[in-house]
């Protein structure tokens, strides 16, 4: 019988223990074992047996599915040898011999915590635990000899050492790029498609006619290197190639967080910014990184704009605002796969089951950010001069000494409100067995029920020994009461105790009301005294002028630090005439009460309501603040902790179980590179950069390379750009992408330089280059460009809506709900970092663009300048093409041009189907199933169709409905109906997607209902977005279609979204032949009395133009 028997062998186990009881009755025991179990001798054999009878069994039915060699094992713990017992998991040892207490695989199959139950799926019975603990006591006698098999992880190590990606970069074959690629003898792209390649590709719009003139007239072999240097010169390239890098930043202007509560990210643009001008002075990629990760501790830690990298940290989703676990996992990922290469987020719950990740690895580099912070006063970057930010100065301090009086009575007003609810906590502290809500599950009930405070309430239960039980003169009553025995020594009451206990209490909520009256008693007083210099104006020192990163989020996380500490001298030097008052007041105000609020305690718990007046007034005021036209802008800083944080595994990503110790140190696959733990006493954010960045790091320069060659040729060279371990793709061309990075690093890991090799090559000047569509931004900013309406005022904040021309990269970034053109287009998930962008179809985005007012506004632009500066159609025409497309027309297309203009259609191109919308409110019929007493709204803002918020009937105020969808008003009884008159016979296909944000509401229903049909589809939506599409809804000419949308109860469900859009197959759109006709109630919305003006001949002939497959690809 082998001692490594894997566990479907062991099935025999019966058998085998059968066998063995005959084999005890004729041999010697130690003999057999010496035979059968090579390294056992020597073993108890008394313990032999009692394993292979009671143990064994145990373990082959309950632990080998899970732990042993031949199985998906978990947390590293392999129960199928004994060194594998000893050696244990994630949580350390499983088996200790001779010590029941410390072996934690007693402890599991206990149930003792509720963290660690083994077996998962249902407990042991008695006697097989009893059966087990014996075992252990008798030292744990295990016949089962052998090495430990390896884990999976260790296997997953071991195979890197032989995996492409952490192989050492060489160059294979020096200087030798096209013969890598095998492209030396591909045909030359024209002069006109090379200019516009280059430009498009490094600044993102097209050039001028004259510049492509000018590029075709130099013959010079010099010309194409002189045509780059110029662009690379361009402020624009930054602006161009900063934004690639944003999308692996995951980029984006507010927090993402679900809800409607404002989660704006006020200067994240100043990290935009800092890329955009990392771009343009050619930082070099390795310290381009380092600046990311660890800015504050490199030798321009004192240069705030530098500063402003760190962002690129915590700028990532965040739940509430506040920097949490998952933010930081968030900054892991984009670190791991953004930098790397490597899916290390997935080691948090375990040792990664398909990479070389272990869960140290992870809970290493956690603990590296863990040990970091937002600072309180964040530094300013230079600001010029101007009214705004003169008016902000004079402002801002008053407004502060406003915020700093109301923040002072906020927490005066919540010690009061605790003090005189002292015994009620005390009760709720007896009642829960001294456990706080997420220890006992009813007690976040009872805090609710008793509208009692969470933190308080942990504050007591923190306070039993050196607060209650120190001061049996005022407790005692309390202590006794609870423990049904008199305290020993006897205490002497405090006289104003001794008088409200005189009689004895019945009940324990009878000892929390005596309690509360007297030290109402207590507080009230004093309350009332100190209330003139409480509410007094403050005068504020320099630094609580500053701004602080609770500005940010004052009432989700932190409040601002120096202002409540203003209340401590004012309980301090006030006080109260009535000694005996005075002497329990005193006793609320010493070191361990749980009703005396430090100001940073107050800061790090939510002491005082949201819905405190106070706080409500506080955020009005930080938001004049903070928004204020003329406030410095600011680094989104990142910065060490005064003490690192000692890193631990959190067992299957639980931090309430904390694992061994996980070092704050580089990944173990990558050891040799940063071998030792970083420094004790810092975070080891600036050692981390460096270990990232370090030329012995196989992947960082494949990593980047890898992205640059995909942004210029756009296939990238391994297709798995973010994921270079087992699971990602092998390398189209490994030496290339070796000699790639070589070249990278030995030229300074400068992107310019790289840039200049790569489209020096034959490589990228071949004609037959792969054509794709450009991106959103580039085909944005060349329609903006070419129209003459590009703003191209760079940096600064950003700007939400479609009215801002400036380039897109400046447009304002909502990862909760991006701009239906952003996921038209390619426009990626800012939620996590994108390894590349998916490619958009031509022919979708032509649909969508074609009514929109980004394309009608354009060729609107580009006509009006045709017509002023041209006498006659023919000109006006070249010109045209010279403007959109950087060429002369040929003849067929200027005939095929004069010819349309002069058949110009009758038909409305631009906005026919806005005359089929309506928009007003009326009630649903629950019962039939259809809308009743439909009321068109006729007022209109230019933006949206109101109702007047205080209509005459009281009923019909608060409906709202604008391009993206609306409000429906004060309750249920009434409805926001946005109706399609049906022009054609057909079937349509709806597509729509309903979102609303409002947590603190009761939700919508959105209802789609047919005047023929009835209702044809009804969905909720509480804080969500919901899916709304119908498909083969067959309609009749005159139908309506009515988008409902209705409260779910009668009170106001606050915004929604809900836009949806018809498609009509067998229709075609007028002069469109073989399109579909479609109407959108984003782009088609307008007032219907006021229909827009038709698209002239010469307006849509621009139209086409800038819808053209040849304008729109990057060729």
């Amino acid at each position: 019988m082998s001692g490594t028997l894997t566990a479907p062998q062991d099935r025999w186990w019966p058998k085998v223990a059968a066998m063995a009881a005959g084999m005890l009755l004729s041999v010697p025991v130690s003999g057999w074992l010496t035979a059968a179990e090579p390294g056992a001798a020597g073993s108890d054999d008394a313990g032999i047996v009692f394993f292979e009878s009671k143990v064994r069994p145990i373990l082959v039915d309950n632990c080998y599915g899970c732990h042993a060699a031949d199985t998906e094992h978990n947390g590293s713990l392999l129960l199928d040898t004994k060194a594998g017992m000893l050696a244990g998991g994630d949580t350390g040892p499983a088996v200790v011999p001779g010590d029941p207490a410390k072996s934690l695989f007693l402890t599991a199959v206990k149930y003792e915590n509720d963290h660690l139950k083994m077996p998962p799926d249902g407990k042991l019975t008695d006697e097989q635990i009893a059966s087990l603990e014996e075992w252990v006591k008798m030292g744990a006698p295990d016949p089962r000899a052998g090495a430990r098999a390896l884990t999976k992880i260790e296997q997953h190590l071991a195979a890197a050492k032989v995996h492409w990606a952490f192989q050492p970069v060489t160059d294979p074959k020096p200087g030798a790029l096209d013969d890598l690629v095998g492209t030396t003898s591909a045909a030359p792209a024209d002069r006109r498609t090379l200019i516009r390649r280059a430009s498009l590709d490094l600044i993102g719009v097209p050039p001028s006619f004259a510049e492509v003139q000018a590029f075709e007239a130099d013959a010079a072999p010099q010309a194409f290197e002189r045509l780059l240097d110029r662009l690379l010169a361009d402020p624009r390239y930054g602006e161009r190639w900063g934004r690639h890098w944003l999308d692996v930043a995951r980029y984006a202007d507010n927090g993402g967080a679900n809800g409607g509560n404002e989660d704006t990210m006020p200067f994240a643009w100043t990290y935009r910014d800092y890329v955009v001008q990392a771009f343009n002075h050619d930082t070099p990629y390795d310290r381009f990184i380092q600046e990311q990760i660890a800015a504050d501790q490199l030798d321009t830690a004192s240069d705030p704009q530098t500063l402003s990298a760190l962002a690129f940290l915590t700028i990532g989703w965040r739940k509430d605002v506040k920097i949490d676990d998952d933010t930081l996992d968030n900054a892991l990922d984009t670190i791991g796969r953004g930098l790397l290469g490597l899916t290390i987020a997935c080691a948090r719950c375990h040792d990664h089951k398909l990479e070389p990740i272990t869960t140290k690895d992870y809970y290493g580099l956690f603990a590296v950010l863990k040990s970091c912070q937002e600072p309180d006063i964040i530094p300013t970057l230079p600001q010029a001069d101007s009214p705004e930010a003169r008016e902000f100065r004079e402002k801002n301090r008053s407004l502060r000494g406003e915020y700093a009086r109301l923040s002072v009575k906020s927490a005066s007003e919540a010690a009061h409100a605790a003090r005189g609810r002292l015994g009620d906590y005390l009760v709720l502290a007896e009642e829960s067995g001294w456990k706080g809500q997420y220890d006992n599950k009813e007690v976040a009930d009872w805090l609710v029920k008793r509208d009692l405070n969470g933190s308080i309430h942990s504050y007591f239960l923190k306070s039993r020994k050196p607060w209650i039980e120190k001061h049996p003169d005022v407790f005692g009553p309390f202590l006794e009461f609870i423990t049904k025995q008199k305290l020993d020594p006897q205490p002497v009451l405090h006289p104003l105790v001794a008088e409200a206990f005189a009689t004895p209490a019945d009940t324990l909520e009878e000892v929390g009301r005596r309690y509360n009256a007297l030290f109402a008693s207590v507080d009230g007083p004093w309350r009332a005294k100190a209330a003139i210099e409480i509410a007094m104006p403050l005068e504020l020192t320099a630094a609580e002028t500053e701004y602080y990163s609770s500005d940010f989020y004052p009432f989700v996380d932190r409040y601002q630090p120096p202002f409540f500490d203003r209340l401590d001298p004012i309980e301090e030097r006030i006080t109260l005439s009535n000694p005996q008052l005075e002497s329990l007041r005193q006793m609320l105000l010493v070191k361990d009460s749980p009703v005396r609020f430090p100001s940073d305690q107050i800061r790090r718990t939510r002491i005082i309501p949201a819905n405190d007046p106070s706080s409500k007034a506080i955020g009005d005021l930080v938001k004049l603040i903070k928004d204020h036209p003329g406030a410095p802008p600011r680094p989104m800083v990142f910065s060490d902790a005064a003490k690192p944080v000692d890193g631990h595994v959190y067992v299957r990503g639980n931090p309430a179980i904390k694992g061994p110790e996980a070092p704050r140190q580089f990944i173990s696959v990558l050891k040799e590179v940063a071998p030792e733990p970083f420094p004790r006493e810092k975070s080891g954010r600036l050692q981390l950069a460096q270990a990232i960045t370090s030329r012995q790091n196989p992947l960082t320069p494949r990593v980047i390379v890898n992205r640059i060659w995909a942004w210029h040729f756009g296939t990238p060279i391994v297709g798995s750009p973010s994921d270079f371990g087992f699971q990602g793709e092998k390398p189209a061309n490994q030496p290339l992408l070796d000699h790639l990075a070589a070249w990278f690093m030995d030229h300074g890991w400068s992107f310019k330089q790289m840039h200049k090799y790569l489209m020096l090559s034959a490589a990228y000047q071949r004609a037959d280059f792969p054509v794709r569509p450009l991106e959103l931004e580039p085909f944005r900013d060349s329609l903006l460009a070419v129209s003459g309406r590009l703003d191209p005022t760079p940096f600064g904040k950003a700007q939400r809506g479609g009215t801002d021309t400036r380039r897109t990269l400046y447009g304002y970034v909502d990862r909760k709900l991006l701009p239906s053109l952003y996921r038209s287009f390619d426009f990626p998930n800012p939620t996590f970092t994108n390894p590349q962008r998916a490619r958009s179809m031509l022919v979708p985005r032509a649909l969508i663009l074609m009514n929109s007012p980004l394309l009608v506004e354009s060729a609107k632009a580009v006509a009006a300048t045709l017509a002023k500066d041209y006498p006659d159609d023919a000109t006006r025409i070249a010109e045209l093409y010279r403007r959109v497309l950087q060429r002369d027309p040929d003849e067929t297309e200027v005939r095929s041009a004069l010819a349309y203009m002069a058949s110009y259609p009758p038909n409305d191109l631009v906005h026919p189907e806005s005359q089929d919308w309506q928009y007003g409110y009326g009630t649903f019929d629950g019962e039939a199933k259809k809308v009743t007493a439909f009321a068109s709204i006729t007022a209109f803002d230019g933006k949206a169709f109101k109702t007047s918020a205080k209509s005459e009937d009281g009923k019909t105020g608060g409906v709202m409905i604008n391009a993206m969808g609306g409000d429906a008003g004060p309750g249920a009884g009434l409805s926001s109906i946005r109706r399609w008159v049906v022009p054609h016979d057909g079937t349509v296909i709806i597509t729509a997607e309903l979102t609303h944000t409002d947590p603190k509401t009761e939700g919508v229903v959105a209802r789609i209902i047919s005047s023929r049909s009835g209702l044809l589809g009804e969905w909720q939506a509480l804080a969500q977005s919901v899916v709304t599409n119908l498909e083969g809804v067959a309609v009749k000419q005159g139908d309506t279609l009515d988008f409902v949308v209705t409260s779910q109860t009668d009170k106001d469900a606050g915004p929604y979204q809900w836009s949806p859009s018809i498609l009509m197959p067998g229709v075609e759109m007028p002069g469109m032949v073989g399109m579909a006709r479609r109407w959108d109630a984003r782009t088609d919305f307008a007032d219907p009395s006021k229909p827009p003006k038709p698209l002239s001949a010469l307006e849509e002939l621009c139209q086409a133009l800038l819808l053209s497959p040849e304008f729109a690809v990057f060729e």
